[in-house]
């Protein structure tokens, strides 16, 4: 079936695509140059009603667009944007991802990292309490890639959070910290009533479905002033698994090899898939 559009794409223009605007339509971390190339969808709206009133974590499928929406949010927020890289932890430890958030927030302000062994959880967690009530009392702190898997010990690591949130809260009353957390993983605390807070708020980001895929390669397609035939985009489609990530890396391959060395799109989208295995 034929697949519609939400919105209106930019109007197409004649000639070489805009080296600049190709590089927007492609991006891959957003920044507000970003906005005429974003694909809004419910979860938008959901994520920015939760972060005006919560801290929140997201979780759900890689390269549908976790971090992404963060960013955003971080700017409609107002608030400085602290991002924490947790993805290179390795196994699943609680204290660890803790001495990760530390060490980043230590380098933040400079200071030199602390030697010897890692301190126990609740000495991790008083001493990321001190920091952030102390220099970072109005920031959005990203707290990215949890690396984490295993439901038990998610939700250990969501007890932890929880107990920072609180505890910045009793330290600075009138501070202004947001946590979000992103991870893979679902850490199985979503619904009010059956042991979710109100201080931290689950929330799923979605695989995308066909419309907001169709919107983003018929966006990304004007911009780079490529001859797509409707049974491409489809295919594109098809393939991506629900994966903006997809989409782009394919795009991305075609406008530099494909679209005037005779290298096809089905090829681009068979050697993305194996590439994302």
């Amino acid at each position: 079936r034929r697949l519609k559009l939400n919105g209106s794409p930019p109007r197409e223009s004649e000639g070489k695509p805009d080296k600049v605007n190709a590089k927007l339509a492609l991006f891959e971390y957003y920044t507000q140059l970003c906005e005429p190339y974003y694909i809004e969808r419910e979860v938008d709206s959901v994520l920015g009603r939760a972060i005006s009133i919560s801290n929140i974590w997201v979780w759900g499928p890689a390269g549908c667009g976790k971090t992404s929406v963060i960013r955003r949010l971080a700017i409609s927020t107002g608030l400085p944007y602290l991002y924490v890289s947790l993805g290179h932890i390795e196994g699943n430890s609680v204290a660890a991802v803790l001495r990760d958030i530390w060490l980043t927030l230590q380098q933040r302000l400079n200071a030199p990292n602390p030697s010897g062994p890692t301190l126990p959880v609740r000495s991790m967690v008083v001493a990321i309490v001190d920091l952030l009530a102390k220099h970072f009392a109005s920031h959005l702190i990203h707290l990215d890639e949890i690396p984490i898997s295993d439901l038990p010990t998610l939700k250990m690591l969501w007890g932890e959070i929880e107990s920072i949130i609180i505890g910045v809260k009793e330290q600075s009353p009138n501070s202004d910290v947001r946590l979000a957390v992103s991870s893979l993983a679902d850490p199985g605390l979503r619904s009010p009533g059956k042991g979710q807070s109100e201080r931290l708020l689950s929330i799923q980001n979605p695989k995308w479905g066909n419309e907001p895929l169709a919107a983003l390669t018929s966006t990304i397609k004007i911009a780079l002033s490529m001859e797509l035939a409707e049974s491409q985009i489809f295919g594109l489609i098809a393939s991506a698994d629900g994966s903006p990530r997809f989409v782009k890396k394919v795009l991305r391959a075609y406008q530099i090899r494909g679209i005037s060395n005779g290298v096809t799109l089905e090829s681009l989208i068979d050697e993305t898939r194996r590439d994302l295995q």
